[in-house]
Order: C-alpha cells, then structure tokens, then sequence
C-alpha cells in the first residue's frame, strides 16, 4: 500500500489532448502517470486501456450524445465513470443537466478543471462509491457511460445503478468495444428487470492500444 501512496505524486506529471469532436476543439489535461498506478493495483494485468486518458469508447459515446442533443437538453442526466469528462463536456454544450461521477478522486478533479477550462461551465461532479450509490432512486432521466465493461464485476455495478436511478420512461446508454461487449451482455443478464439493444456504432482503430478496426457499440438499455 506505501507503494501505491507513493505512485500519487505521477498525476501531477500533465499529459494532453487536442480533441475535435461533434464541431468543439478542446485541451483536455490527464497524466502521463496514470499507467503506474494501475499497474501497481492490477499487477498481473498490465493492459494499456488502463490510463488516466481519454479512452476509445468515449469519443464514440459523445458522437451519440451529440446526435440524441434534443433529447438529453434540458433533463436531468447522469454521466457514469465521467473519467476526464469529455462526454459530459458534450453533454453540458447540448444543454443537458448532468452530473458526472467517478469512484477516484483525482480523476474528478481533472474533469473539473477540464470542462471549466473549455466550456466555462461549473460541473457537478463527484468522487463516488459505486457499491454505495447517492441518489434519489428513480429520478434521473438518462444514464450514459463508456468503457464501464472490461470487468464484468465493474460493468455489474454501473448497471445496478441505472436499475434503482433511472425513471420509468429512462434510457440508459453504454460504450462498448467488441473486445469488452461479452462481459456486457454477461452483466445484462444479472438485472433480469433491464432489456437492451444496439442503437449505434463504428469502427476504431488506435494503434497504442492494438485495436485495428475494432467495432464500438452503443447499447441502449430500458426497464
């Protein structure tokens, strides 16, 4: 545990990321230590997709986003696993009134600084339990996340949340990569009361993370 106390000082190593999306051209800020720090709480898993950055899969949810902006504006939404906040930056530019979670701390505050520094906006944005959600059960209108799912346990819990917080009438919405969608449909079939479809996707190519046409999924979930 000293070990991984002392890895803390690497996400103040900045990393940045010119990101054109949906028509907005923005700086967003991560860590170029972030790899550490996974690799010190997953040592047998030194996977690349773990690092404080903007993953694949985000870029394809706030092209959804963008493209459902007369349905999210004005409602009440929640951002789940916000990471450095570029979906909910989108979000936020259509209108929408969102709050982003995320279960580490630093990762909220660059979020924070992210979405200030480029959308002038104030987010609500908050380091949370996953296991111990703080909602009113029930309210929230649309639910959204990207790469929630390449731990079944992790994807099991994001869905949990949409289960108890989402109205009646909610949509939930969920990034996927094909490399990650078994254990989606693996935690679907742990919340028998949800039902889900593809509504979207595209294909991905990034060469750090060895993905080479690798399609990208939205799944739209419902009561």
């Amino acid at each position: 545990m000293d070990r991984l106390l002392e890895q803390k000082r690497f996400f103040n190593n900045k990393k940045a990321f010119d990101i054109s999306i949906c028509g907005y051209n923005w700086k967003f800020y991560g860590s170029s230590g972030f790899d550490l720090f996974w690799s010190l709480l997953f040592p047998k898993n030194q996977d690349s997709f773990f690092s404080f950055d903007i993953w694949d899969s985000s870029y394809t949810l706030s092209k959804w986003l963008f493209l459902q902006k007369d349905k999210i504006k004005d409602k009440f939404c929640l951002d789940l696993g916000c990471g450095l906040g570029l979906s909910m930056a989108v979000a936020q530019k259509l209108g929408s009134k969102v709050i982003g979670v995320d279960y580490i701390e630093d990762v909220t505050r660059a979020a924070k600084s992210n979405i200030k520094n480029n959308i002038q906006s104030d987010p609500m944005i908050i380091a949370m339990d996953f296991l111990n959600p703080c909602f009113l059960r029930g309210k929230i209108e649309y639910i959204w996340g990207g790469d929630l799912f390449y731990f079944q346990s992790a994807g099991a819990l994001s869905l949990k949340i949409l289960e108890k917080n989402i109205k009646d009438d909610g949509l939930g919405w969920f990034s996927v990569l094909e490399c990650s969608r078994k254990y989606f449909i693996k935690a679907m079939q742990e919340c028998p009361s949800l039902s889900f479809k593809p509504v979207y996707s595209e294909f991905i190519t990034n060469d750090k993370r060895n993905l080479n046409n690798e399609e990208c999924f939205i799944f739209e979930v419902t009561r």
